[in-house]
């Protein structure tokens, strides 16, 4: 909590995340599963349709782009994350949030944010690309980077937009789950043009420049999202409440 907060609210939220995370049942029966969905889903992707032996589609895999989609698929993770980082059984307890005297609630929801980042998706996207490195070669090192920063702006995107919320304060309603499902699908578009567009560059060689350029602009997206996070104030997630 120290390393990753300069705040003591920030730590504050960043712990409360962690400890719930590794004591709630519900949690880990809910975002558990989803960690095996990337590799499973991306084999079946790479073999279907293919009548060759899954000997020959590996041989011919470093021949492929296919890495991009196996970066991007990490992102199924992150939508059974940031659900369970809001929802809770226990969503009652909660009240001690407004019994304490914090300024800003966007630090406490921002420190939470980080404590699952770095304690679930962090060391996935971790291994995926180590393998990714291994199939594909360094040179696709700026590939992995760029999908890493277009992930977590979909990730803060995700919680700007639908997920304004302290942590593990509120109780899953079906009614929710319908007006969340349409605030998803419009803060994805941004992220999927930006990884239609890593792919792109991938396929055309002497664009790889565009990598770099989409590396600056995503950062700076990132940025105004985690700053906007951050700042979300007492009226912003009251108001969210009462709706």
């Amino acid at each position: 909590a120290r390393w990753f907060n300069k705040t003591p609210i920030g730590r504050a939220g960043f712990s409360i995340a962690w400890l719930q995370t590794s004591r709630s049942r519900n949690f880990k029966m809910r975002v558990f599963p989803s960690f095996g969905f990337v590799p499973v889903y991306f084999f079946y992707l790479i073999t279907m349709n293919n009548t060759s032996s899954v000997s020959e589609t590996w041989d011919k895999l470093p021949n492929t782009k296919t890495f991009v989609l196996l970066l991007y698929m990490t992102s199924f993770v992150v939508m059974n994350l940031l659900n369970m980082l809001v929802h809770s059984d226990q969503y009652k307890a909660s009240w001690i949030y407004y019994s304490s005297p914090v300024m800003r609630p966007g630090e406490v929801m921002l420190g939470a944010f980080k404590a699952v980042w770095v304690k679930y998706f962090l060391p996935m996207f971790t291994i995926v690309s180590l393998f990714v490195l291994y199939v594909w070669g360094a040179k696709v090192l700026i590939d992995v980077a760029l999908a890493f920063v277009n992930i977590t702006v979909f990730a803060l995107g995700i919680l700007r937009v639908a997920y304004r919320r302290l942590p593990f304060s509120a109780l899953e309603q079906m009614k929710e789950k319908g007006n969340r499902f349409f605030k998803t699908m419009f803060v994805m578009l941004l992220p999927t043009s930006l990884g239609f567009g890593h792919y792109w560059t991938t396929i055309t060689p002497w664009l790889w420049w565009l990598k770099i350029l989409f590396i600056i602009l995503s950062s700076i997206l990132l940025w105004l999202l985690w700053d906007s996070y951050k700042n979300t104030s007492w009226d912003e997630v009251k108001k969210i409440d009462l709706a």
